[in-house]
């Protein structure tokens, strides 16, 4: 079964604490996190990310119990397919 990446999002107020603790969370789901835009100077770009690892059912249950349900959390979406031209 195919894979599905999860973006996510903190919010700018979101605390060092309550960062580590969506981080931990998603860590708990043998998923991989990393920057959607590493390295980047600009503090909104710096606080998006990209989760992969996770079968579709990981997805759905990532999104309900830790991303949408976080005060520290701005958006998470899956990922949309591009297809690029």
């Amino acid at each position: 079964m195919a894979q599905v990446p999860v973006q996510f999002q903190f919010l700018a107020k979101a605390t060092q604490a309550q960062r580590k603790r969506v981080l931990a969370a998603i860590a708990r789901s043998n998923a991989v996190v990393k920057p959607l835009f590493p390295n980047d100077p600009d503090r909104e770009l710096a606080r998006m990310f990209v989760v992969t690892g996770l079968k579709p059912s990981g997805a759905k249950l990532l999104l309900k119990k830790v991303l949408t349900s976080s005060n520290a959390v701005k958006f998470a979406e899956v990922q949309p397919a591009r297809r690029l031209v």
